[in-house]
């Protein structure tokens, strides 16, 4: 309904009133009520107003203006839907403490902007929403509760700047990991990969090589560790023509020696990083191996071996075809140790944890799509790895230092992704959807977070939130 401006004639004067039309659902049907009386024409007149209908109608259609534009928000100049899901991220790497060691690269470089800030927005934003730099720079960092100003060039800036710096960024969140939540290099988990590039001419870094999806396109090699604890601890990365088998080594003697590792620690790898060169560094710094073997390469005498089942021989024929030596070992996967007093099923459970690797890789490359790559330097590939990196160590350390691994990757992705508030009337309007992770927040962290409406107030304490360690069921 609407304003209009009715003119009621009584004893020879004309009397003017704004009325408002309106539904009524008891008579279900359109009444009139009075905003307010003017007084009569004549009256208006004598005041000195020349022309009262005209002045009282243009008045008339300001206010149906106004309510029009109440009716009908405009937009505003921010997007309606806010990212919150990045807040348990957020707790961890304040748990950290690694600005005051972030912002001493300040001191010698010239940024103009917060280089802290700035990887924390990249990070949480890889996190809730990843995407292409142009995209994460104009769609998902303005989404994020917590505004940041950067330019689109300073966010290039400072991807190189990690990218040039990614081992130092290694080690500095290694040494604040240690230092928060420890690690435990008893055991070291060890596994490659490598990221293809959609483009025709290789270079110095993108280099072409076996990769595993078997395009012919130049790829980038990454090496990654984990400690008994499955915590990312040591990050590779190398050019893609290069053999993957020796980084195992390097990488483990360059982590005990930046960080005065002392001990024995057992490297598990899977075959692809099983070779003389890494047996004999294993035993060259005194430590352990424990690497898979493809049964089908072993020597016969080896093979029959494998075969034996309470004592006695299968009956099989050794030299068949080759489909029938496949399913003939099908099924079968060696150990190749230096631990000969480890217990069978330790050791079994021990090889077993290697797949938290494969699934970091899978996490890295599709929950975080750190492929497709659309960066062309050098410096900048490495920062946006740096980035996915620091983003799955975060994570990591969510998991299993603080849920104690009640709630899988996937459940905790989730979160991330849906976890979004929308703001109307002062308040904020919680779209996500009630998980046992989100309750199980709520109550060990004492949060709102599964609240369907949040004030400021919430939302600073779901952000400030000390993520302490959960009760383990």
């Amino acid at each position: 309904m609407a304003y209009f401006l009715k003119q009621t004639k009584l004893k020879g004067r004309t009397y003017l009133a704004i009325y408002e039309g309106h539904y009524n659902h008891d008579k279900k049907g359109a009444v009139n009520r009075t905003v307010k009386s003017l007084g009569s024409i004549e009256t208006l007149k004598a005041g000195g107003m020349q022309d009262p209908v005209a002045f009282y109608k243009a008045e008339v259609a300001e206010m149906n203006r106004r309510r029009a534009d109440q009716g009908s928000p405009r937009i505003g100049k921010e997007p309606p839907a806010m990212h919150l899901g990045y807040f348990p991220l957020k707790a961890v790497m304040e748990r950290l403490h690694v600005r005051r060691l972030v912002d001493a690269f300040s001191m010698t470089n010239d940024f103009g902007y917060d280089l802290y800030g700035l990887l924390c927005a990249l990070v949480y934003a890889r996190a809730v929403g990843p995407a292409s730099k142009r995209k994460t720079f104009h769609s998902v960092v303005p989404r994020l509760f917590e505004k940041r100003e950067y330019s689109y060039d300073q966010m290039l800036d400072c991807c190189a700047f990690l990218g040039r710096n990614y081992e130092k960024f290694v080690e500095l969140f290694l040494h604040q990991t240690k230092a928060a939540y420890g690690i435990n290099t008893g055991t070291a988990y060890f596994d490659c990969t490598n990221f293809y590039f959609e483009i025709d001419r290789q270079d110095d870094f993108r280099r072409k090589g076996p990769g595993r999806e078997g395009r012919p396109d130049p790829i980038v090699g990454m090496g990654l560790l984990l400690d008994r604890d499955l915590i990312p601890i040591g990050l590779r990365l190398y050019p893609g023509n290069q053999s993957e088998k020796p980084v195992l080594g390097r990488v483990i003697k360059d982590l005990k020696r930046r960080h005065q590792v002392a001990g024995r620690t057992i490297h598990v790898a899977d075959k692809g990083l099983n070779c003389a060169e890494n047996i004999a560094l294993s035993k060259e710094s005194k430590d352990g191996y424990l690497f898979s073997k493809s049964v089908k390469t072993l020597p016969e005498t080896e093979k029959a071996w494998v075969l034996l089942k309470d004592g006695i021989k299968a009956d099989a024929v050794i030299n068949q075809d080759a489909i029938e030596k496949a399913r003939l070992f099908a099924g079968f996967n060696m150990l190749v140790t230096s631990e000969l007093d480890m217990d069978d099923k330790a050791m079994y459970q021990t090889y077993h944890h290697l797949w938290r690797i494969e699934e970091t890789f899978r996490v890295m490359k599709t929950d975080l799509d750190a492929r497709p790559i659309f960066l062309q330097k050098d410096d900048s590939i490495k920062g946006h790895f740096l980035i996915c990196y620091i983003t799955v160590l975060l994570t990591r350390i969510l998991q299993f230092k603080i849920l104690h691994n009640q709630f899988p990757t996937s459940a905790i992705v989730d979160l991330f992704r849906n976890l979004d508030v929308v703001r109307i009337d002062g308040r904020y309007l919680n779209t996500a959807t009630d998980t046992k992770l989100i309750e199980s927040l709520a109550e060990h962290w004492d949060i709102p977070v599964n609240n369907l409406f949040l004030s400021d107030v919430n939302i600073k304490g779901i952000l400030g939130v000390n993520p302490r360690p959960i009760k383990e069921s």
